[in-house]
């Protein structure tokens, strides 16, 4: 999938470490934060990035979480 994070509104490089966020954060919960966002984080639409996409993410990102 292909998403520009150039156009993400908020100062460059400054992002919570997400190897960790499938330890201390549910799927639903984050999944939700993709869809509505908050805070500084935008929400991302399913045109933006299908939930197929989210789901090939979070297996990556629980990936790196169980590897360390």
């Amino acid at each position: 999938f292909k998403v520009s994070f150039n156009k993400v509104p908020g100062p460059k490089g400054k992002a919570p470490d997400l190897a960790y966020v499938t330890g201390y954060r549910t799927t639903g919960y984050i999944k939700n934060r993709i869809r509505k966002g908050r805070g500084k984080m935008p929400p991302f639409s399913k045109a933006m990035i299908s939930d197929s996409d989210i789901e090939e993410v979070l297996k990556y990102l629980k990936g790196i979480y169980e590897e360390n």
